[in-house]
């Protein structure tokens, strides 16, 4: 798809730029080499003896749902085609990917922190005992914001001006929640996504650079929905979780590689998953 920069609201969200198919086949692969990340080709056979007969418990938002399509397409040897195709839930193996859109991430933090958590959480959750893997985030990217033009579709947290304590702190009882609940699991943390601010137009841009301009001294200056606010999530992340179980999105640098400056094409998603296997080993 071939969008022209001057075009006006494209794609689920207006003010980003959409870049040809044809210019990411070619650069993309360019800035995996340059950064050493060369995905293996027998991957999927990697994946299918790294997670055979392992429940995969996978809570996020959008990026981690893509990272849940990828393993599950891995594991099953199909393409991806609808949400069937996470067959891990109930402690089942597979992958169970808990979307944002039906329990956020912020809500199943929130699950576990409640006095009787089991009364809240759909069955997926329920069976924690049987979960073997937990990966999972805590919707960095929702935090975030530019101004009048783009507020967190889903905070759950507190105000633009003092999301980053309240996400702290909710993140590190999270963390310790998580280490609680899934006792018999390896626990992952996947830190938020880079943002790649040259990928936005328009509104998105000029409201981008208006908000680097203003004074640090604002707390919403580092909660802006750009690079300076991806690293104060990844920052807070890094702080709040123990680095034995934080993994990276591998982002950075890779803007050649998203169409929106927040997801980021597959085969980062494969670099990604053999990280994962490495952990899950070490």
């Amino acid at each position: 798809m071939h969008v022209r920069p001057d075009s006006p609201a494209v794609g689920p969200v207006a003010g980003l730029r959409w870049e040809p198919f044809k210019t990411l086949r070619h650069d993309c692969p360019r800035s995996l080499r340059q950064h050493g990340m060369l995905v293996p080709g027998d991957l999927e056979q990697r994946v299918q003896r790294a997670f055979a007969n392992q429940s995969v418990l996978m809570v996020g938002d959008s990026t981690m749902k893509q990272k849940a399509q990828k393993l599950a397409s891995l594991l099953s040897g199909r393409p991806v085609n609808d949400d069937s195709i996470f067959t891990g839930c109930g402690g089942r193996p597979g992958v169970c990917h808990v979307h944002y859109s039906s329990m956020s991430a912020v809500q199943w933090c929130k699950a576990m922190l409640a006095p009787q958590p089991t009364a809240s959480y759909p069955e997926a959750l329920n069976r924690s005992e049987q979960v073997s893997v937990v990966v999972w985030n805590l919707n960095g990217l929702h935090q975030l914001h530019l101004g009048a033009v783009r507020r967190p579709g889903f905070s759950g947290v507190g105000s633009n001006d003092s999301a980053w304590p309240l996400y702290f702190d909710l993140l590190r009882r999270c963390q310790e929640s998580v280490t609680t609940w899934y006792t018999h699991a390896v626990q992952v943390y996947t830190l938020t996504n880079h943002a790649c601010s040259q990928r936005w137009y328009g509104r998105y841009a000029g409201e981008s650079e208006r908000m680097k301009e203003g004074s640090p001294l604002s707390p919403a200056y580092w909660m802006q929905l750009n690079e300076i606010g991806t690293a104060s999530i990844r920052f807070a992340e890094i702080q709040a979780v123990p680095p034995r179980h934080v993994l990276d999105s591998f982002t950075d640098g890779m803007c050649n590689c998203t169409h929106d400056g927040r997801h980021y094409h597959t085969d980062v998603d494969g670099w990604w998953m053999v990280q994962l296997m490495a952990k899950l080993e070490a």
